[in-house]
Order: structure tokens, then C-alpha cells, then sequence
């Protein structure tokens, strides 16, 4: 921050403000604040889908990480692959994004 935006920053600061202009504010913040966290902590159908479907892919890995070899290799593969279709259905749950980009 440069020497004249910080010098603007504090002398804004000093203005003498209405009671009701503070009380305003200190209300829009926590409506705001609220909102926001009621929205952030209920996760959609489809992050609690690819939850249980990446938890399932990780238990599927440490069972296949116990063999050896070409048995290991293709164990691996049959769980990738059931990841990558439990991740369609996920994805094409009602809700959910339908070109099956992520985000």
C-alpha cells in the first residue's frame, strides 16, 4: 500500500459516523456473515457422492497395494476404473454438473 492510499485509508477512518450508520454496518456484516456460512456448510448431493466414491477408490488402493505384480496392476486398474464410473454417476446426479468438467 503506497504512502498516499494508507494516509486517504486512516483519515477516512477519523470521520465521526451516526450511531445509526454503525449499528448498520455491524448488521449488514453478521446478516452477511451468516448467510454465507448457512450457504458454505451444507455440501450439494454431489461433493457427499465423490466423497464416498473417492473413500471407496482409497480403500480399494490399500487393498490392492498388498499384492504383487501384474496381479497388483490390474487390481489397480479395476479401481480406477470403478472410481471413474462411480465419478459419472456422481456427475450426472440431478444437481450436479452434466458436461463432466470439474468445478
Amino acid at each position: 500500500m503506497n504512502e498516499h492510499t494508507f494516509d486517504h485509508f486512516t483519515r477516512a477512518m477519523r470521520q465521526p459516523a451516526s450511531r445509526r450508520a454503525i449499528v448498520g454496518g455491524i448488521a449488514a456484516t453478521a446478516l452477511g456473515g451468516s448467510l454465507f456460512r448457512a450457504a458454505s456448510a451444507s455440501p450439494s448431493a454431489r461433493a457427499a457422492c465423490m466423497k464416498a466414491a473417492t473413500a471407496a477408490a482409497k480403500t480399494c488402493r490399500k487393498g490392492a497395494s498388498t499384492l504383487k505384480g501384474k496381479e497388483k496392476a490390474a487390481a489397480l486398474k479395476a479401481c480406477q476404473e470403478s472410481f471413474q464410473a462411480a465419478r459419472v454417476k456422481c456427475v450426472s446426479q440431478p444437481g450436479g454438473d452434466t458436461d463432466g468438467a470439474d468445478g
